[in-house]
């Protein structure tokens, strides 16, 4: 699969190995925790608290996800460029 612009591999799982697509999922993730934190509470004594525990549930789900989408698009990747090569130059 190439684009029509340049002809760089496209692939259907984004790329997430790299510095900004992390710095990317650690942002979000910490936006996402100061809402829910004074969603859930305010500004209440225990803010920080809490606050400290959802940024700490947030990160480890974002960096998980981030690091099973990073290994499954290497292994699909690796599985397309099998069949790819297996079926010969005709594409059949």
């Amino acid at each position: 699969m190439t684009t029509a612009h340049n002809d760089q591999p496209t692939f259907f799982l984004p790329d997430l190995c790299g510095v900004r697509a992390l710095f990317g999922v650690v942002v979000i993730g910490e936006l996402l925790a100061v809402i829910l934190t004074l969603v859930g509470s305010g500004i209440a004594a225990d803010a920080l608290d809490r606050l400290s525990l959802i940024s700490l549930f947030t990160q480890w789900v974002g960096l998980s996800a981030a690091a099973d989408r990073m290994a499954t698009r290497n292994r699909c990747r690796d599985h397309e460029l099998s069949i790819d090569s297996a079926s010969g130059p005709g594409g059949q």
